[in-house]
């Protein structure tokens, strides 16, 4: 049994928040398929799917951050559930709109699916390190993006085939199940939580804790640093979006199958580097934050070579070890975050972090479009280059100087 098995079974609570999420994750991946597919064959137009995507997308970037504050001060635990209900009563709607073909529906459905999962990533994020112990933060993230790169692949493959051979609304079924699935395992768990105590005297307004937020995230150097290359970060995720499909496609002359070869070299680099990092960070406090630097070099050098490759198989290899760099990222960055931030301010800066990294990934996927048709795949995975590797440098450079003045002084440094 390895060291991240372990904690699955050593820890009952991680184990039924984790399964909570992978059935989630799960019928998220039927969802995004078949959104897109019934769009497309109601309305046979890219703009219509877009704008779809734009419903969806747009609440997580808009709201997000205005939730950290009853995040910190409600339970966490009831907001991840009336999340799953509400996205639930969503895909069952979507069930309906899929076999009458009510166009109208999947428009105000996929603005509330937005709102719902505006509140229940930044939530479950919070929520963690209040649940394991210090030491295994880093192994449950690990575990966390494994079971995310496992989901990437099983779940766009079967939720394609269930749109294609069947019909949308059974993807649409299983994703209401996913919630449902998800809702009943959170029911279940009860764990003890932290919320902001209100005194009754000096009870703060719902406006001063968002500026606190705020506050402590300009007054934080190692926070405001991880926020900006979550920045860079999302920045780079939209060359890589549009450049699968135009490489696969387009460059490799394999059309769909060129595509769904590099998703699966994308997936499997996540699997591997959750157990890298597991294995070679585990706890110590100065590996997790280099290899956080080196997530962004590992990264931007191997995007850069998959920008110029010019055949599936190099391409694969490139993706695989520039994804491979990606999930370091995701998990080192999640794993410094949550043991950086005290529990009582832990909604607001998650949700922050939410809002920044989801509405700047939406603003690169819409310049990377043009941009490549524009500039050529090597240029832009050039500058996507310049972006991570200044991204890792910088890290450094605050990180090493934080620590150091730390140590200068008779404050404690969490991670």
């Amino acid at each position: 049994m390895t060291k991240q098995s372990r904690l699955i079974f050593r820890n009952k609570i991680f184990f039924r928040l984790w399964m909570a999420q992978s059935g989630s994750s799960l019928g998220d991946w039927f969802n995004h398929v078949a959104l897109a597919a019934t769009t497309l064959s109601l309305t046979q137009s890219p703009t219509a799917m877009g704008l779809v995507l734009l419903c969806r997308d747009l609440p997580q970037v808009t709201l997000s951050f205005l939730a950290g504050p009853l995040l910190d001060r409600f339970s966490k635990r009831l907001m991840m559930y009336i999340s799953d209900l509400v996205r639930a009563l969503v895909a069952i709607v979507f069930i309906w709109a899929a076999l009458e073909q009510q166009m109208w529906a999947f428009y105000t459905g996929s603005v509330l699916m937005g709102i719902a999962s505006s509140v229940f990533g930044p939530a479950r994020n919070a929520t963690i390190p209040g649940v394991v112990a210090e030491k295994d933060i880093t192994e449950a993230n690990s575990w966390t993006v494994a079971t995310s790169g496992v989901l990437s692949v099983v779940g766009a493959a079967f939720g394609g085939l269930v749109s294609t051979v069947v019909q949308p609304a059974i993807a649409f079924a299983v994703n209401a199940f996913s919630y449902i699935w998800s809702a009943a395992w959170i029911l279940i768990t009860k764990w003890k939580e932290v919320t902001r105590e209100q005194d009754k005297e000096e009870s703060s307004s719902y406006f001063a804790e968002l500026r606190e937020g705020f506050t402590l995230l300009k007054e934080n150097r190692i926070i405001m640093a991880l926020i900006c290359t979550s920045v860079a970060f999302a920045i780079m995720s939209g060359p890589y979006f549009v450049m699968i499909p135009v490489l696969g496609d387009l460059i490799y002359n394999l059309g769909g199958i060129g595509i769904g070869l590099l998703y699966v070299a994308d997936g499997l680099a996540f699997i591997l580097s959750a157990s890298l990092v597991g294995r070679v960070v585990g706890n110590n406090v100065t590996s997790a934050h280099r290899w956080y630097g080196w997530g962004f070099v590992i990264q931007a050098a191997f995007f850069v070579a998959f920008a110029f490759s010019t055949n599936v198989w190099a391409g694969m290899i490139f993706i695989f070890l520039s994804q491979l760099g990606a999930g370091i990222l995701l998990t080192l960055g999640m794993t410094i975050l949550q043991m950086t931030v005290s529990p009582e301010v832990r909604g607001r800066i998650f949700a922050i972090d939410h809002t920044v990294d989801t509405g700047v990934k939406q603003l690169s996927l819409l310049i990377s479009g043009p941009a490549i048709s524009l500039l050529g795949s090597p240029i832009v995975g050039m500058i996507v280059g310049v972006i991570g590797g200044f991204a890792g440098i910088s890290w450094w450079y605050v990180s090493n100087r934080e620590r150091k003045n730390v140590s200068q002084t008779s404050e404690p440094y969490q991670i």
